[in-house]
């Protein structure tokens, strides 16, 4: 279900039923209807309703995902799609693969909506679109904004609220016959809140972990003729913070919490691209990425040593891919060739530090009557254990004019990552691939202002990488099955748009041995997300609700964390045409509750913002 946000003309223009055209569901545009994906969309006026926050926060609106994070905004956090594992879940940036390859994780706490053109969400298995690591779904987000008017505009925004909380973004666009380039730097600021906020716990430490988040992103493209277009887009983010952790003396003590434990966190996105549009029936495009995760963290030499000593881990991804379109009367084929290089950088001397995987793609689309199918399959070769083929195979059936009913079924696979294969004194090099393979089945009745959908998802994940005590390191020992059911409701009506969704999660250990059948850890068997948003005179006001139930904290369920509501509101208030005040106020009730046990998250807070943008 997406989010609202904060402009005059979100709350009443922008639909919350699912727009015409998706990408990432087919990597091609397709419409979000009869494709029979289960996707959700942030657009840009969505997104401003998270201003300050990152898109971490941004996806807790949306039905199917639920987050956690260790101690408040910019501390490590994981995203679970329908239950799976936050390594399955598969993050590009302008279709280059984000994240580091160290833990296979990526650092959505990271990025700031500010600097987001559109946030498409898919969930379910989409291994034979994408390759490794999309078992759980893809998050994928467009930096790139179109100019929509000749000339340059600029824009201006500032912010402040409690908790130390402020921001600031300058951005400008421009546009001709051409060409169109868009610019914006960004910077935030949070005092926050100890991270670590039991005192019984070994890292406690009564502080504040502030966070601090700069970036700057500039996209740009130029048409040649009417056959060829050129691109880029690029994001760079600098984020620092401070954590709570210990350190341990020769008896195992604890020691050194008033240290200033922190982080450096440097991540970048770069991306060139050529589409050739080589006939009516032919379209290419040429990309080449470039993503970075450089994190430093600053920790005590030892207990007995406490000077500062740098904890430097980089991950670079480079991605070329080559990208085929063809239509044809019976539908649309894609053919697509891909090269990665996957390569760490760091003070741990890895046993081995280069990966590359060579992927061929290919996918069909078609309709006829009330009918509608998809299909893809892809190979990927890997330099480190070999070779992958994965497979989805689906369709729709419209049975009446209002009604639509679909089944999926897919194969996919996750990488196991340089941790589990080469962190000195851990990994193990022989370890396979996790597989999983999977199955959709949703109905849909839909009207010109409102739709309900009811989608049910099931997914076996076999060869999972879990610790094993009997060797002291990471083993293809696990087995998790994952079912999940979503309800989601939602339309608009004059000046109002609403939504609901309802998701019953069932996400366990089948693996035989002590913790079998129990619930996957920090999973709720049952959430909720709903809004409603509504414009009176020159007011925009919004109001949300998110709610989670008690879920356990650790893989064997002794430490259960409770259920919890919270309330979100947000307004605006046009000043003038080109002057805008915005509020939102988040967890207004001041509820308390944990995401991850022993961590901090933040109480009631809010953030006021004065947005400047002339009327050209």
């Amino acid at each position: 279900m997406a989010a609202t946000g904060l402009s005059a003309t979100t709350q009443v223009s922008a639909q919350t039923i699912l727009p015409t055209q998706v990408i990432t569901a087919t990597r091609l545009p397709a419409d979000g209807e009869t494709i029979g994906r289960d996707v959700s969309i942030l657009t840009r006026e969505q997104l401003q309703a998270y201003t300050g926050q990152t898109v971490l926060e941004a996806l807790t609106a949306l039905a199917g995902i639920q987050v956690v994070s260790q101690g408040g905004p910019g501390k490590v956090s994981s995203v679970f799609i329908r239950g799976n594992s936050a390594r399955h879940t598969l993050v590009l940036i302008d279709g280059i693969r984000y994240g580091t390859v160290t833990t296979g994780s990526a650092a959505l706490d990271q990025i700031p909506v500010s600097q987001i053109e559109r946030i498409e969400v898919l969930r379910g298995n989409a291994a034979s679109l994408y390759g490794a690591d999309a078992i759980g779904g893809v998050i994928q987000i467009f930096t790139y904004r179109n100019a929509d008017r000749a000339g340059w505009h600029p824009q201006v925004e500032v912010g402040a609220g409690n908790l130390g909380q402020q921001h600031l973004r300058v951005a400008a666009t421009y546009a001709d016959s051409r060409s169109d380039i868009n610019v914006a730097v960004s910077q935030d600021q949070l005092d926050g809140i100890s991270a670590v906020i039991n005192p019984a716990n070994s890292n406690y430490f009564e502080d504040r972990d502030g966070y601090e988040n700069r970036s700057a992103r500039i996209g740009g493209r130029y048409r040649i003729n009417d056959q060829l277009q050129g691109g880029l887009q690029l994001l760079g983010i600098d984020g620092a913070g401070q954590f709570d952790s210990t350190a341990y003396d020769a008896s195992f003590n604890p020691v050194a919490q008033s240290f200033d434990y922190r982080y450096r966190a440097r991540n970048s996105s770069a991306s060139l691209w050529l589409d050739w549009q080589a006939s009516l029936d032919w379209q290419s495009r040429l990309q080449y990425g470039r993503t970075t995760d450089d994190n430093q963290n600053i920790v005590p030499v030892s207990a007995i040593d406490l000077s500062e000593q740098n904890q430097r881990f980089t991950t670079v991804q480079q991605q070329v891919q080559w990208q085929n379109r063809f239509q044809r009367p019976s539908g649309q084929w894609l053919l697509g060739l891909e090269h990665l290089n996957q390569s760490v950088d760091s003070t741990t001397a890895y046993d081995e530090t280069d990966r590359t995987i060579d992927s061929l793609v290919v996918s069909y689309q078609g309709a006829a009557g009330a009918y509608s199918w998809l299909g893809s399959a892809r190979y990927d070769r890997n330099s480190q254990y070999g070779s992958e083929t994965t497979w989805q195979a689906g369709g729709t059936y419209q049975f009446a004019p209002l009604w639509l009913t679909g089944l999926s079924l897919a194969t996919g696979f996750a990488a196991p990552s340089f941790n589990d294969l080469y962190f000195p004194g851990y990994g193990r090099a022989d370890l396979l691939p996790e597989r999983s393979r999977g199955a959709e089945v949703f109905v849909q009745y839909r009207q010109p202002l409102w739709r309900s959908r009811l989608t049910w998802a099931k997914n076996r994940v076999d060869n999972l990488i879990q610790y094993d005590a009997a060797t002291f390191g990471p083993s293809n020992i696990g087995t998790a099955d994952i079912s999940n059911l979503n309800w989601l409701l939602e339309g608009r009506y004059q000046d109002m748009n609403w939504g609901l969704s309802a998701d019953w999660l069932k996400a366990v250990d089948a693996a035989e041995g002590a913790n079998k059948d129990n619930r996957l850890a920090r999973r709720a068997p049952r959430s909720a997300v709903a809004h409603a948003g509504w414009r009176h005179g020159n007011w925009t006001n919004r109001v949300e609700l998110q709610g989670q139930a008690a879920r356990f904290d650790d893989a064997g369920n002794r430490n259960r964390l409770p259920g919890f509501a919270l309330l979100n509101l947000s307004s605006q208030w046009q000043l003038t045409p080109e002057w805008q005040l915005g509020l939102r106020l988040n967890n207004a009730l001041d509820q308390s509750y944990q995401l991850a046990r022993d961590y901090g998250t933040l109480g009631r807070n809010g953030l006021i913002t004065l947005r400047w943008q002339p009327v050209q």
